[in-house]
């Protein structure tokens, strides 16, 4: 699902989604041990998470 798409079906603004994800990209261990635990995430979906994530925000 791509940003735009978040924004629209969580009825909030672009920037906020850009803002959780790179609060969030700040402390990928602790999200990677939350999603690994409680949704069933594997690892290769948490790299490629992480990649986009730093394709956005290229200085983290």
């Amino acid at each position: 699902m791509n940003l735009r798409s978040i924004e629209k079906i969580l009825d909030i603004k672009l920037d906020t989604v850009h803002r959780w994800l790179q609060i969030s990209s700040q402390h990928s261990n602790e999200v990677n041990k939350v999603l690994m635990k409680n949704l069933n995430v594997d690892k290769v979906e948490l790299g490629e998470l992480w990649t986009f994530v730093k394709k956005i925000f290229p200085s983290m």
